[in-house]
């Protein structure tokens, strides 16, 4: 499929410069390669989802709803991590933030760090 392929290239950084911010607005190409914004949005810090959510005009209430994954009432991103994602963000762009909050992240980065390798196999 042409979204695909497109998707694919967007994603792997070989997409046509005319999209990716020249003539070609992001909401353009959101209507033309929806599969293209949304693997380019997974490489986006909260910050900068939350800055095209307003630049998209999203109703007040998402922008501000806090990150939850819904597990009961009042629970936020936030306050079962720790941490802020302003923070989070900043880390992820400088690799510097508060100290209590890096120590926070760099904890949850080092326990992870089983999910970032391929597991073993038997006989191996």
């Amino acid at each position: 499929k042409v979204e695909e392929a497109v998707a694919i290239r967007w994603h792997m950084g070989g997409f046509d410069d005319a999209v990716r911010g020249g003539s070609f607005a992001v909401s353009d190409a959101y209507n033309t390669y929806p599969l293209a914004v949304k693997l380019h949005i997974a490489d986006l810090t909260a910050t900068e989802i939350f800055d095209f959510l307003r630049y998209l005009k999203a109703p007040r209430n998402i922008i501000e709803k806090a990150p939850s994954a819904g597990l009961f009432e009042g629970q936020t991103d936030e306050k079962e991590m720790g941490v802020t994602y302003k923070d989070i963000d900043e880390y992820i762009m400088t690799g510097k933030t508060n100290p209590e909050s890096q120590a926070i992240i760099e904890r949850y980065h080092k326990n992870s760090e089983h999910k970032r390798r391929m597991p073993s196999v038997f006989g191996e």
